[in-house]
């Protein structure tokens, strides 16, 4: 069932309030480009080194019965929503992409948020609808670095072994300062929560 739904610019303005775990809360979405994009997953540079194999299937699951049962399609969002599931309520968003300017001289679109989904579209060879943010605010940085070799360097796995290394992180005694705490603005969004596969 779908609980809200806001419409895109209200959906843009509440990014902008997304603030840093760290830096009194500092907004680094304040001031910057925001838009709406259908890509290639292959165009994104993944930041984190693995995928879970129960999260990925879950994205199955949610975008059948999503656009089964309200027409909702999870590759094709235009804003947020949020959609009561399996008996829980949750947000539900397009990913989330910043435009990254790396030492090397590439500029490059890395994942912030999202993707297990990215990752979805990406195996079954859709395209899909992300939220681009460019201009974030100088200084803040995402708090990891692209992944070298793009989506080569990701590992699908059945769960994390001990001392796996999710992600390279920019600043690693204070990556969380730069976290960005979606959750702040949309309560519930950044939790992992496998879904049923059947």
């Amino acid at each position: 069932m779908i609980l809200n739904t806001q419409g895109t610019i209200e959906f843009f303005e509440k990014l902008r309030q997304v603030p840093l775990r760290g830096f009194n809360g500092l907004k680094p979405y304040l001031n910057a480009e925001i838009s709406l994009t259908k890509v290639s997953p292959e165009s994104l540079t993944p930041c984190q080194n693995y995928l879970l194999k129960p999260i990925l299937a879950s994205q199955a699951v949610l975008w059948a019965q999503l656009k089964t049962n309200h027409s909702v399609d999870i590759l094709n969002l235009t804003e947020d929503y949020t959609v009561e599931f399996n008996g829980e309520v949750i947000p539900v968003l397009p990913p989330i992409v910043e435009e990254s300017f790396e030492s090397c001289g590439r500029t490059m679109l890395i994942i912030n948020d999202g993707m297990h989904r990215i990752s979805y579209a990406r195996a079954t060879n859709q395209r899909i609808n992300v939220i681009i943010i460019r201009n974030v605010e100088f200084g803040y940085p995402y708090y990891a670095f692209p992944n070298e070799n793009g989506w080569k360097d990701v590992k699908l796995l059945d769960e994390l072994p001990v001392g796996f290394i999710k992600k390279t992180y920019r600043f690693p005694d204070k990556y969380r300062d730069y976290f960005r705490d979606f959750n702040a603005i949309f309560p519930g969004v950044q939790k992992e929560r496998p879904l049923p596969t059947n």
